[in-house]
């Protein structure tokens, strides 16, 4: 049986925080420099891969954060205007 490290890998809220955007109708997207294995294991160890609309991977990008490529991208995905987004960071590089 593989343990699920939801504590140990979200913030505090985090959970709460997107379920309640995604109820206002709110898009949400993840935009990691992490590569897509990596962000895979850890949307479905967390059980929140349903909660995006987009998952973008850095290792798509030959620039890394805090380079804007891998916002920008994400951001076309969604349809939006970079300006209507809103970007919440978990490391000091992005």
């Amino acid at each position: 049986m593989q343990k699920n490290f939801t504590g140990d890998i979200l913030f505090p809220g985090v959970h709460t925080l997107i379920q309640n955007l995604k109820r206002e109708g709110i898009k949400i997207a993840l935009a990691s420099s992490s590569d897509k294995g990596r962000i895979n294991r850890v949307l479905k160890d967390c059980d929140i891969e349903h909660l995006f609309e987009v998952v973008v991977s850095g290792d798509e990008f030959a620039d890394s954060k805090p380079h804007p490529n891998l916002f920008l991208h994400t951001a076309s995905l969604l349809g939006l205007n970079p300006v209507q987004c809103i970007v919440i960071e978990d490391s000091y590089n992005g």
